[in-house]
């Protein structure tokens, strides 16, 4: 999750926690820096760690009204299966298919989000 945008992600972690000590530290873990080949850290204006052990939680959290709560609103046709970022949508037909990737893609740009098909 590179594009995660911090801020947004503390409102929607601030929906389920009023813990002071939670949001201290995932804010933390948000803006920590990324080490460079020349030692130096480079500062985070978003994204999480990627393989940090809790990139997958932050990416359930904000992928929960990004895509879940719209998808079950607005395609309840379309059952899914969703690990952490990996999706994958079912479709009756392949027209179906292209017409809810248009309306995906539309609704992940909201979030700063971009779709990686499956080569």
């Amino acid at each position: 999750m590179d594009n995660i945008i911090n801020e947004l992600m503390m409102q929607m972690l601030r929906q389920h926690t009023k813990e002071k000590w939670v949001l201290l530290y995932t804010e933390r873990w948000l803006k920590a820096g990324v080490a460079q080949e020349d030692v130096s850290i480079a500062a985070r204006t978003k994204g999480t760690p990627q393989g940090g052990i809790i990139s997958s939680l932050f990416a359930n959290l904000y992928l929960h009204p990004a895509f879940v709560k719209w998808v079950d609103e607005s395609n309840p046709q379309n059952p899914f299966e969703r690990y952490a970022d990996d999706i994958v949508i079912h479709c009756h037909s392949k027209e179906d298919a292209e017409q809810l990737l248009t309306k995906l893609q539309n609704r992940m740009q909201n979030f700063e989000l971009a779709l990686h098909p499956v080569d």
